[in-house]
């Protein structure tokens, strides 16, 4: 299965990330502390612009 959306719920300090399959079917649910959050999105190619 591939996540091919995903949705990132943001709060100060807690982020809920919700993927889904091409199909609209739940294939990711995390909650991430802030400090997680790039290292994660990383794992699926998307970098961030700040250098």
């Amino acid at each position: 299965m591939e996540v091919t959306t995903i949705g990132i719920d943001i709060a100060k300090r807690i982020f809920q990330i919700h993927g889904v399959d091409k199909n609209g079917k739940t294939i990711l649910k995390k909650k991430l502390m802030r400090e997680q959050v790039l290292t994660f999105i990383r794992q699926f190619g998307i970098r961030d612009k700040k250098k």
